[in-house]
């Protein structure tokens, strides 16, 4: 049993859902603090490409004392879903498969939203029925790890959600604690991304944006990225 855990982004990029499609359950990881504020800050943010180069896709939140991804709230004062879809209008309206996208984002994103995770969460399930991912989710939240440190709160997820096996990005190499995953009958796992080379509109190919980039180029095709050998 195969398990992966990252924090709920919005719309996140090809590697993200992957990771995902490599795992038997992916957790969450709602209960932990939000990076605001510095190039990191991708829970409620995503890239997109323009004529003018790379540029950001926000979801605005309110203004609080916590820090918590799970209590964080969408500021609705703000037309900030209109905003966003006619900023996609104005970059992938020309992209053979942006009609095929909107079809379901526009009427989701026009819903009321309060809470950033529940979007989040949301709105990744869709974009997995829209790859065939079928992969388990769960809430950390929902499991409340007893541990706070972030080692053992990962061993704790994977134990109580069954799994022997946790599958890591390479980076995570300088910074989990092997020895303690294993001497909890987990086993890491590290995976190297394949390159996500697509035709994309506004010049030159831009790596690490949103999954809705892949999407309004190429459509159904983008399931191939998410099976073929890593």
């Amino acid at each position: 049993m195969t398990a992966a855990i990252h924090q709920p982004n919005f719309f996140p990029w090809p590697g993200y859902f992957r990771k995902m499609a490599e795992s038997d359950v992916f957790i969450f990881l709602d209960n932990v603090d939000i990076t605001l504020g510095s190039s990191k800050s991708i829970t409620h943010r995503t890239r997109i490409k323009t004529a003018q180069g790379e540029a950001w896709l926000s979801v605005p939140l309110r203004k609080g004392s916590s820090k918590l991804i799970r209590e964080q709230q969408i500021d609705n004062s703000q037309p900030w879903a209109r905003k966003m879809l006619t900023t996609l209008h104005h970059n992938y309206a020309r992209c053979p498969f942006y009609a095929s996208l909107m079809e379901w984002f526009e009427p989701f994103l026009l819903e009321h939203h309060e809470n950033l995770s529940e979007l989040n969460i949301r709105l990744i399930r869709r974009c997995c029925a829209m790859l065939d991912i079928t992969t388990t989710t769960r809430v950390a939240s929902e499991m409340e790890p007893e541990s706070t440190d972030r080692n053992n709160r990962l061993i704790q997820l994977c134990v109580q959600a069954g799994a022997d096996e946790y599958l890591s990005g390479k980076g995570g190499a300088g910074y989990n604690a092997e020895e303690e995953f294993a001497s909890r009958g987990v086993r890491i796992r590290y995976i190297q991304y394949p390159d996500f080379v697509y035709p994309q509109l506004h010049g030159p190919f831009l790596a690490g944006l949103s999954l809705l980039d892949m999407y309004c180029n190429l459509g159904p095709e983008s399931k191939k990225f998410f099976t073929s050998p890593l």
